[in-house]
């Protein structure tokens, strides 16, 4: 419902919504749309900032839609796309110098999951891949691209065998909760 009345409104108001913005609702609708596991809408507004923008506005966001559209066709089951589209991506960001250690991370485990031929190694590699993520989560150089998704709660997804959905909103309840207790013990 959510994203129904955003993208309504983004028809509706489309003359007075500036590149930056219109960019970042659209990461945001594919983010709510993957949460809900609606994968191929997810990808629609993911497609819409590749195809449809100048990376030039939002850089950062351009960046980060190449690497997720790679996680979205893992999602879909388009692994015979994967491996074209994991070239396309490394070597755009390598001629922009875009290549923070999170996304050679992320770009070595598409590598990988192409590759994969069973559960169980699936399995392995998404254990091993939240392992080198983790401590990037504590970087602060690395910590900007946990701010458009956050790999590590969707890797324990799979491993766990639970809802995205469920990991993302347990995390928040967490952090609403921890950021209660910081802001009543400043207010003693």
């Amino acid at each position: 419902q959510i994203a129904g009345a955003i993208e309504h409104g983004l028809e509706q108001y489309n003359d007075y919504i500036d590149d930056a913005m219109r960019l970042t609702f659209y990461y945001n609708l594919a983010m709510l749309h993957f949460v809900a596991e609606k994968y191929r809408e997810s990808l629609n507004w993911i497609n819409r900032i590749i195809n449809e923008t100048d990376m030039e506005v939002r850089e950062d966001v351009y960046c980060f839609a190449r690497i997720f559209s790679l996680i979205l066709h893992f999602e879909l089951g388009n692994y015979d796309l994967l491996e074209y589209l994991l070239k396309s991506t490394y070597r755009f960001l390598y001629k922009r110098n875009r290549l923070y250690q999170f996304e050679t991370v992320v770009l070595r485990f598409i590598r990988k999951l192409t590759r994969i031929h069973t559960r169980e190694q699936l399995h392995v590699l998404f254990m091993d891949i939240r392992k080198e993520l983790q401590p990037l989560t504590q970087d602060p150089y690395e910590k900007k691209a946990f701010e458009f998704f956050h790999p590590v709660l969707w890797l324990e997804s799979k491993i766990e065998k639970k809802k995205f959905s469920d990991l993302v909103r347990q995390a928040s309840q967490q952090q609403v909760a921890a950021e209660t207790v910081i802001s009543q013990e400043q207010t003693s």
